[in-house]
């Protein structure tokens, strides 16, 4: 259990993480095999994440958790976690990476990236942030990402709090 803490974890396998409080918590080429949040209210900050078998991001049930509301960033790949989330009460802002690049490999810098009415722009590294809050009815229902140059749509990709990240555009 980590709570009310700053932690750095590097290169563990098949972690069970249990993050409480106000905790910020990095793991860098870290495999998490379960996550389950307790009244957390921090950050988890993934680079080279994986999450694979199962989680429960829940609140409202008495001497398990109450809330939680956390963000989620960085680079991470979740697999094998859809059919064994519960998500019950709960709110995680999910941080999302994009780096458009051309057929070359390039950066593609000023794309346009539109999502749920909100428009972001590429940087010169063909780089761009969003974050989707999502909840128990919101983190399953796919919203549409849409990349575009000038009026022309390059790409089109459904997103979901399963989305892996960087999510990487590839334009024609």
């Amino acid at each position: 259990t980590i709570a009310d803490s700053n932690v750095t974890i590097i290169n563990s396998d098949y972690l069970f993480l249990q993050t409480s409080g106000q905790s910020n918590v990095s793991l860098i080429d870290s495999h998490m095999c379960e996550f389950i949040p307790r009244d957390f209210f921090g950050t988890i900050i993934f680079e080279n994440g994986l999450w694979t078998c199962a989680g429960e991001i829940l609140g409202n049930i008495p001497h398990h958790s109450m809330e939680n509301d956390f963000t989620i960033k960085g680079s991470l790949k979740i697999e094998g976690v859809r059919e064994n989330l519960q998500w019950k009460d709960a709110q995680v802002t999910r941080e999302y990476d994009v780096i458009v690049k051309d057929e070359n490999d390039n950066p593609a810098k000023g794309a346009l990236i539109k999502i749920d009415g909100k428009t972001y722009v590429s940087d010169n590294t063909g780089k761009a942030k969003f974050s989707l809050i999502l909840n128990e009815s919101t983190y399953i229902e796919p919203k549409i990402l849409e990349v575009l140059e000038g009026e022309n749509l390059i790409s089109q990709k459904e997103i979901d709090f399963f989305t892996e990240t960087p999510i990487i555009i590839i334009k024609d």
